[in-house]
């Protein structure tokens, strides 16, 4: 019934927006410019048929099956783990303009600090030693990981 009825109102209002259509009697001979003129009216008319109110919407479908479960991943790093990793080392330097301190192997420097009576600047020379650098250096420290 909805259908039969949605096709007697689009005939209506096609023939309504239609008037300034050219009309065609049999035997006519019909020009190629007043064709497409139809055409183009009737294009044009369609697209300007205002939409009607929206409905409301439907009801929710069924929920398909759950996926598969992915892969476990990687454990992670225990804080228990990860403090019996860390290791700090230290080298005595005798007051030395500077001195490095290094990592066992395998481990890579994490942070470090200098000892001594005067300012030092430190920085890593590479990612398993820690340089203390300045005057008078006592003991040079790194973390190590």
């Amino acid at each position: 019934m909805n259908r039969l009825l949605t096709a007697v109102l689009l005939v209506t209002s096609l023939h309504v927006l239609a008037d300034d259509l050219i009309e065609f009697q049999d035997g006519d001979v019909i020009r190629a410019e007043d064709f497409n003129h139809n055409f183009e009216e009737l294009e044009a008319d369609i697209a300007n048929i205002p939409a009607g109110p929206q409905g409301p919407a439907g009801a929710a479908g069924p929920q398909g099956p759950a996926g598969a479960a992915g892969p476990q991943g990687a454990a992670g790093v225990s804080l228990d783990s990860l403090r019996d990793s860390v290791t700090q080392v230290s080298a005595f330097c005798g007051g030395a303009a500077y001195c490095d301190v290094s990592c066992p192997i395998g481990k890579i420097v994490i942070s470090g600090s200098c000892r001594g009576p005067e300012p030092f600047s430190s920085y890593l020379t590479s990612s398993s030693t820690w340089r203390c650098e300045g005057g008078d250096v006592l003991e040079a420290f790194a973390i190590c990981l």
